[in-house]
């Protein structure tokens, strides 16, 4: 985790030298999804006080890697998916922490700030050199909708979002409820798959909703602990 933080961090500062250690840290995240069962999955969000989008971006490419691996995504190209994932919020990079962990509800101007974080973190990346095109993509479409509609940017013609986008959506929210924000306090497992399954054909497609569902457990089942305690 340290050397992802750092990883991170160096990111902000230098862009070539951060996203080649980047790229080292998912594929490390790959090795360790391949060792990991499946009741380890749902312990994946881990709460932290500090560094909110650092350590969110973190489990959502860990979660946007165990959805790809399980529709037999391999390689090179998971590899793409799970460095996007991480990637996905690098435009709060842009957004002033005061709007950023407001704890209030964000309104106007500051509303209108936030929202800007997809169209600027494809901007950002676009002038990164060696950055995959499919970061791009993604860190603009993680906000857009599964039917079309689009929630925030809104493009110029009205598509739908790339696969690897819609699975970094669904662990973007997933997570989003799940974990402690300044601004909001951590729901439940079966809180959030309750969430999801709600907003399947508006927000999520239901294939994409179903197998995250039997990835991290139905809402009235609880993952049991994995073996060797916590």
């Amino acid at each position: 985790m340290d050397g992802a933080r750092d990883a991170f961090t160096e990111f902000r500062t230098d862009r070539r030298g951060g996203l080649g250690r980047l790229k080292q840290v998912v594929w490390s995240l790959i090795d360790a999804l391949q060792r990991a069962t499946r009741e380890i999955l749902p312990l994946a969000p881990l709460k932290t006080h500090d560094d909110y989008t650092f350590v969110h971006s973190v489990n959502v490419s860990q979660f946007t890697l165990a959805q790809a691996r399980t529709f037999g995504i391999e390689g090179e190209r998971l590899h793409a998916i799970g460095l996007a994932a991480f990637l996905h919020d690098i435009g709060k990079l842009r957004v002033p922490l005061e709007v950023l962990n407001k704890p209030g509800k964000l309104e106007g101007d500051e509303w209108r700030v936030m929202m800007s974080h997809a169209h600027e973190g494809a901007t950002y990346l676009c002038g990164v050199e060696g950055t995959h095109p499919l970061a791009i993509l993604v860190a603009y479409e993680h906000h857009m909708r599964f039917d079309w509609p689009p929630n925030y940017p809104v493009p110029h013609v009205g598509r739908r979002p790339t696969l690897a986008s819609q699975m970094t959506a669904l662990s973007d929210a997933y997570d989003a409820i799940c974990t402690t924000w300044p601004y909001t306090k951590a729901r439940s497992r079966e809180f959030a798959v309750n969430v999801l399954t709600e907003r399947v054909r508006t927000c999520h497609g239901p294939a994409l909703v179903a197998n995250f569902v039997r990835m991290v457990g139905p809402a009235s089942a609880p993952p049991s602990a994995p073996e060797g305690g916590a």
